[in-house]
């Protein structure tokens, strides 16, 4: 370019996201479970995000579960909830300030 300037443009989530990171997460859980039970949230994504720290939300607020993604891309995490009712949680990714989000799952707690 002569006599200007490039201007290089992102998405917001393109920003938002680790360069090297793949966009998918997914898991999975019983859709019921008794109080006081504890319970596995299966969770797996691409080998590229290795290294990331994986933590729970129960509906946006932070979970008491958190782990690192392994090698292969397995973020499986046991969970104990101990209130009953509807519960939704979700998995998200995290480094360098950007965040990978699963989907939400919905488990009922009696």
């Amino acid at each position: 370019m002569i006599g200007g300037t490039a201007l290089a443009t992102t998405t917001a989530a393109q920003a938002a996201q680790p360069a090297n990171a793949s966009a998918t997460v997914k898991i999975s859980a019983p859709r019921t479970v008794w109080t006081g039970q504890m319970f596995t949230i299966k969770c797996k994504t691409g080998k590229a995000n290795r290294g990331m720290l994986a933590s729970v939300q129960e509906k946006g607020a932070p979970f008491n579960a958190h782990r690192t993604v392994s090698r292969n891309g397995g973020c499986t995490m046991r969970v104990y909830t101990w209130l009953r009712g509807t519960h939704k949680f979700r998995v998200v990714l995290s480094q360098y300030g950007g965040a990978i989000v699963s989907d939400w799952i919905t488990i009922k707690v009696r």
